[in-house]
C-alpha cells in the first residue's frame, strides 16, 4: 500500500449522494481579514447561513470559492451584490465569474 499523495483507488460515488451534498462554510479570521471558505454545492437554501455568518464578520472578507462545485442564479446575483458591497471573490471558477458578469 503505497501513501505520499499516490491515488490508491478510485471511489465512484452513488449520484444520490453527490445531490445531497451541501455547502460548507469555513471562516478564517487573520491580521483584519475574514476569510470565508465555501466548499461543495451552493445554491439558494444557503444564502440564508452564508448571510448571517457575513454578517458577523467586523473586517475585510473574503469570499473564497475554491471548492465551489455548483451554483444557481440566486448565488450568482448574491455574489454580485458581495463584491459590489466591497467584499473580495476569490479563487472563483471561470464560468462563475463569467455568469457574475452577465448578470451586472
Amino acid at each position: 500500500m503505497k501513501s505520499a499523495g499516490t491515488l490508491l483507488a478510485w471511489v465512484s460515488l452513488p449520484k444520490l449522494w453527490l445531490r445531497e451534498f451541501s455547502l460548507r462554510i469555513d471562516k478564517n479570521v487573520y491580521q483584519g481579514t475574514t476569510t470565508v471558505f465555501l466548499i461543495g454545492r451552493f445554491d439558494l437554501e444557503h444564502l440564508e447561513e452564508l448571510k448571517t455568518q457575513l454578517r458577523s464578520c467586523q473586517s475585510e472578507t473574503i469570499l473564497d470559492l475554491n471548492e465551489v462545485t455548483i451554483v444557481d442564479v440566486d448565488v450568482i446575483r448574491f455574489l454580485v451584490t458581495c463584491e459590489a458591497g466591497g467584499a473580495k471573490i476569490v479563487h472563483c471558477a471561470r464560468y462563475i465569474r463569467e455568469w457574475m458578469l452577465r448578470e451586472r
